[in-house]
């Protein structure tokens, strides 16, 4: 695998690192290879790792939850990185483990250009599991957490069939216009979220195709061992699943961020008097290395500038035409290469005596 792949940092495991939870034998033999002596990894619990305390002997996992000890996060190449125990799937559970979500991406997630998800028990893949009725639980209750909280990636096993969703908004697919394929481009939306399920790494076992289900975007079963590679900058995060014996590509998706518009600074909204009569006087930097479109949109009129320099001012004072100001909002907006982005500007209350 280094081989093909010798940029490769670290290796994510989706669970079922062992297949007997108890075999001290199986661990050796999981941990054997060169390459896990060499790079960092990260494990889930997956229900063949559950029934053991080896597991926690053999893997250290920082930033544990203090309600479900095998629950954990930690952060590396720009991603933020949530595992779960899906073992635990009770009403009581996803509550738990949605409450950790919580906590960890509201604290830590605008840190990081990307936030992935891991847990063993996949919510939307193509075998039979899909049809479980932990699965169904886990699917209903922790889905809409994951679209809530901007999630961009899920990945899980436990199927044993190589599965990509469609972007999720919550349990919702979005179906595209065109049919999926190797080599996709996606755009989503904050609240949608790409779920990938895993087939057998190590050649184990294989599970049939369980007829088609609303959420797939593509899937494929060859009964061989596959791996997926993850590649991520800033504006891509884009995931290629190989064929382990051929190195053929199964599958290839990318997660783009769309375009962000520039960014403005110095933003105010201040409203003053004049002759007894309420102005509001609105001002936007900017602050990229180009000009930019500049536009203050307010209750009482807008102003449109165009090719504001850098670091120079778009501004204009707008007549309430009143002799006061009630606490509100104005939106000013920058416009570069055909993306924009709005800024809201709150404006505090004022008399004019």
């Amino acid at each position: 695998m280094t081989e093909r792949h010798p940029d490769a940092s670290f290796l994510m495991s989706g669970g079922d690192q062992v297949n007997s939870a108890g075999s001290a034998q199986e661990y050796t033999g999981f941990l054997a290879p060169r390459q896990m002596q060499e790079l960092r990894f990260s494990v889930t619990d997956g229900n063949h790792d559950v029934a053991s305390s080896l597991y926690d002997q053999h893997f250290a996992t920082p930033n544990l939850s203090t309600e479900h000890p095998r629950d954990y996060w930690y952060a590396f190449n720009d991603m933020l990185v949530v595992t779960l125990d899906s073992n635990y799937s009770s009403a009581a559970d996803i509550a738990g483990h949605a409450e950790f979500l919580r906590e960890v991406v509201g604290e830590h997630g605008d840190a990081y250009s990307w936030v992935v998800v891991t847990f063993h028990h996949s919510l939307y893949s193509q075998a039979f599991h899909s049809r479980d009725a932990d699965v169904i639980r886990l699917r209903e209750g922790l889905s809409p957490v994951l679209s809530e909280l901007g999630v961009d990636a899920v990945f899980s096993g436990h199927d044993h069939i190589y599965t990509r969703s469609h972007l999720m908004e919550g349990t919702t697919p979005v179906v595209p216009a065109a049919t999926p394929g190797v080599g996709d481009v996606l755009v989503p939306d904050d609240d949608q979220v790409l779920y990938i399920t895993g087939n057998s790494a190590s050649g184990s076992k294989y599970y049939a195709f369980d007829g088609q289900k609303p959420w797939t975007g593509l899937w494929e079963q060859e009964r061989t061992p596959s791996y997926s590679e993850v590649d991520v900058t800033p504006e891509a995060f884009t995931v290629t699943t190989y064929e382990t014996a051929t190195a053929r590509v199964m599958d290839e998706v990318t997660l783009q961020r769309a375009p962000q518009g520039p960014e403005l600074v110095a933003l105010t909204a201040q409203p003053r008097c004049l002759a007894g009569s309420a102005y509001v006087a609105v001002r936007a930097t900017n602050g990229e290395d180009v000009p930019v479109d500049v536009t203050l949109t307010t209750p009482f009129g807008s102003r449109s500038v165009a090719a504001v320099a850098p670091g120079t001012s778009a501004y204009q004072s707008f007549p309430v035409r009143s002799t006061s100001v009630e606490a509100g909002s104005v939106t000013v907006t920058g416009t570069l290469d055909g993306a924009s982005r709005d800024y809201e500007v709150p404006v505090s209350a004022l008399t004019c005596g």
